[in-house]
């Protein structure tokens, strides 16, 4: 195993190279009248639910993803950086320290 740290993505205004499709439905909760909306489940939910059309960011700058053997992600979505428009720099899985290290200079440079 190894260890991605996403160190550049698209700018989402510009390039469609981080973005993925997804669908949510809404739900009117009955206490206080709310709306809640959630990826759909199942095809009767989508059909018998407001369906809202959105476009997601894959990654984020300064993200972990621990890797298979393969570059996908070994948890979650099982995301596989090295197939989208992001950069990251790979590190061996003993070398944890340095990736966070990583990642959180990134975090704090977007601040």
């Amino acid at each position: 195993m190894k260890i991605q740290v996403i160190i550049k993505v698209p700018d989402c205004d510009i390039d469609d190279g981080n973005l993925y499709d997804e669908n949510f439905v809404a739900y009117q909760k009955e206490k206080g009248g709310k709306i809640v909306f959630r990826p759909y489940n199942n095809v009767e939910e989508y059909r018998f639910s407001t369906n809202i059309p959105v476009q997601l960011e894959a990654f984020q700058e300064g993200e972990l993803l621990i890797v298979d053997e393969d570059g996908r992600e070994v948890s979650g979505k099982r995301r596989k950086a090295n197939q989208w428009f992001v950069e990251y720099k790979e590190f061996d899985i003993k070398d944890l320290d340095k990736a966070i290290k990583l990642a959180i200079k990134l975090e704090e440079e977007k601040k």
